[in-house]
């Protein structure tokens, strides 16, 4: 007798999936410790220490820091450009001038120009690419005349001409003018003098018939067009030198940042860092279009040898390489005598005698032409660490608010410098006093010092709380609030919503004796111009 089965298909597939995916226990248990092999791999390729993820947060903050720096400079540099076209175009609106022209004083000491506007000798828009090379030296040609200082001033000086064609021009100049706009009947050329010293000139030439575009024959600019233009120069150049202040003090707010940011312990790294600091400080002030600096030698002190040993050079384009970048000792050479005075010092003319003698490197000097020099200490307390020294295509005076700049960016790497000196110190400090069992008091002493530095540093750019610096600083809130009570009390920092007297007169905070209730998060703390000094001297930290 058969027996039959009438089996439903689904039931046919259920038992194939069984019999399929079955596994065993001891096949279960294999699988799950695949599993968990599998996940661990996976964590060990992404795993980071502590200490990795601080570094590259840093690493991340450092590279904000720049692009935000960049952002900043392009920014002054778009404005001032937008600057120099509106003149222009008011400065052709009002004299109706055929052309009117801008030239700024480059790393070489040669006006550049870099701005135009007007129409050529058939009514054609005059492009800002036409003989883009144009330049002149100081007191060369009509233009280099109002930017040649003129006896017991610090300025150039107005030039009118009412016929430019009998004025000595320079040969190319002349040419292209009169191929582009035709003959020239009169000019006048304007020194854009700043609060210190002259940037450049503004230049107008030839007076048109607004209705036909065309210059007219015989009309010549009045005394009250040159008036009026005189003091438009004026306000471009107080601009002009607003700008660069503004590149001055980026610098200084992006340097700042970098030195609290950057990488330095006591495990082999600090050189690393204090290279990659000191290139980026003379790359800072040599490569930027808006410094006067063509060269930067930053030499520090070598602990063992006491040699000032270069540690990073910037050279602008065209700027050769081949000079002597041996060791010097304190007290020789020019930055051996800054070293040893602990002084800035300022030269003009170096190529000339006497002062050429002064340097080792004569031939480099002489070749790239250089004119002026400046030499920075690198001061921390009373201890020199390094010289930053400057170079300049022309003769270029290092004014006080100059002098205050550079000395601001020496001694912001002083202190970076001096800091990585005392972790070295503190390691090695560390290890015989762990064989003794002892830890000496002043190293403490000294670590919050520098904490507190580091606290002004990050307060510098916006107010924080307790809670917001401990996560940058990457300390704890206890700490932090240890640091921020005795430099609140002593007037170098102040809490938001207090007496604004406080950090317009910081030494009314010498006598501050108010115990203000602080919260970690809800009391906000901005640094005040006692602290501003503190962070920033002017000279020294004497």
């Amino acid at each position: 007798m058969i027996v039959t089965y009438e089996i439903v298909p689904d039931a046919i597939q259920k038992a194939g999936n069984s019999i399929i995916g079955f596994k065993t226990e001891e096949e279960k248990k294999q699988a799950k410790e695949i599993d968990a092999f599998l996940q661990a791999g996976n964590s060990i390729i992404g795993f980071k220490t502590e200490e990795e993820k601080k570094q590259a947060k840093l690493e991340e903050e450092k590279k904000q820091a720049k692009l935000s720096f960049r952002t900043e400079v392009s920014l002054i540099k778009k404005s001032k450009n937008e600057i120099v076209k509106n003149a222009l175009k008011i400065v052709r609106e009002k004299l109706k001038s055929q052309m009117a022209a801008i030239f700024l004083f480059s790393k070489d000491g040669l006006l550049e120009r870099i701005g135009i506007e007007g129409i050529d000798k058939d009514g054609n828009f005059v492009e800002n690419d036409w003989y883009k090379e144009e330049s002149y030296q100081v007191g060369e040609s009509f233009t280099g005349k109002a930017a040649q200082i003129k006896e017991g001033s610090n300025y150039g000086e107005t030039q009118y001409i009412r016929n430019l064609d009998e004025t000595d021009l320079k040969e190319e100049s002349r040419r292209k003018y009169e191929e582009k706009f035709g003959s020239i009947k009169c000019a006048i050329a304007i020194p854009l003098n700043g609060r210190n010293k002259t940037y450049g000139v503004i230049q107008v030439v030839n007076k048109i018939d607004s209705t036909k575009n065309i210059p007219f024959s015989e009309a010549l600019f009045s005394e009250d067009d040159v008036r009026w233009l005189y003091f438009l120069a004026a306000y471009i150049a107080n601009a002009l030198s607003n700008f660069r202040r503004d590149v001055q003090s980026g610098i200084l707010k992006y340097l700042s940042h970098l030195l609290i940011r950057s990488n330095y312990n006591s495990h082999g790294r600090d050189r690393n860092a204090l290279d990659e600091v000191c290139q980026q400080t003379v790359d800072l002030l040599v490569k930027n279009p808006e410094t006067a600096f063509k060269a930067g030698i930053l030499r520090i002190k070598n602990d063992n040898s006491h040699l000032l040993e270069v540690t990073a050079t910037s050279i602008s384009n065209g700027v050769t390489e081949n000079r002597d970048n041996k060791p010097i000792k304190i007290g020789d050479g020019l930055a051996g005598r800054v070293a040893e005075s602990g002084k800035p010092l300022i030269l003009q003319g170096i190529r000339n005698e006497p002062q050429i003698n002064s340097f080792t490197n004569r031939s480099w000097i002489n070749e790239n032409r250089f004119e002026s020099f400046g030499c920075f200490p690198l001061l921390a307390k009373e201890d020199v660490l390094g010289t930053l020294s400057l170079y300049t295509g022309y003769n270029y005076d290092f004014y006080p608010d100059s002098i205050e700049f550079v000395q601001s960016v020496a001694d912001l790497l002083a202190s970076f410098v001096y800091r990585l000196k005392l972790e070295k110190i503190e390691s090695e400090v560390k290890l015989v006093a762990a064989g003794l069992g002892a830890k000496p008091q002043y190293l403490e002493q000294t670590r919050s010092h520098f904490d507190e530095i580091e606290l002004l540093a990050t307060l510098e750019n916006q107010p924080l709380n307790i809670k917001t610096l401990a996560s940058i600083l990457n300390k704890l809130e206890g700490h932090v609030r240890n640091l921020i009570q005795p430099l609140f009390e002593e007037g170098y920092i102040d809490a938001v919503g207090n007496c604004i007297l406080h950090y317009i007169f910081p030494s009314l905070g010498k006598n501050r004796r108010v115990k203000t209730e602080i919260s970690d998060s809800e009391t906000y703390f901005l640094i005040t111009s006692k602290g501003h000094y503190r962070l920033h001297p002017f000279i020294s930290f004497k």
